[in-house]
């Protein structure tokens, strides 16, 4: 590749690895990555909001989370 393209194809993964995370999932026995791309308004949260949302996310257990599906 040229310089140029180099630049363009780093400054390309750059966003796409900004905008875009990934879990991994136990599904059928096997480890499946499934990739999601972020909220852009998720990134104007308070810390203080962003707090109270990770907490209250972890307070489910997966029981709980079964109960209320």
């Amino acid at each position: 590749m040229h310089d140029e393209e180099t630049k363009k194809v780093k400054i390309a993964l750059k966003f796409y690895n900004r905008f875009t995370k990934h879990i991994e999932i136990n599904f059928n026995e096997k480890l499946v990555r499934v990739y999601f791309s972020l909220d852009p308004y998720t990134f104007y949260l308070t810390s203080n909001t962003e707090k109270i949302l990770r907490e209250q996310e972890y307070m489910e257990t997966s029981a709980e989370k079964l109960r209320k599906f």
